[in-house]
């Protein structure tokens, strides 16, 4: 659930920054550039305060602490 969470807010911003870039190819103008700019920079800024939000949320020695279920089946695994 933890890589879940962690890759669900990769893939969003990711898909928000690839339209921001959309809008910024489709403005030839130098004058239009500013506002996709802004918006390319702000979701950006925001994926990456997402991402250490997300994976931060836990202990970060043992993410997996509380599912021990997915803890035995991986010790069972080796």
């Amino acid at each position: 659930m933890f890589t879940g969470d962690l890759l669900y807010t990769m893939a969003m911003f990711s898909s928000r920054l690839s339209v921001c870039l959309f809008f910024r190819r489709l403005s030839a103008s130098t004058e239009k550039m500013l506002l996709p700019n802004i918006l390319m920079c702000l979701c950006a800024a925001l994926g990456v305060v997402s991402m250490f939000v997300v994976g931060l949320r836990q202990e970060v020695t043992k993410p997996w602490a509380q599912d021990p279920a997915a803890v035995s089946n991986f010790s069972l695994m080796k």
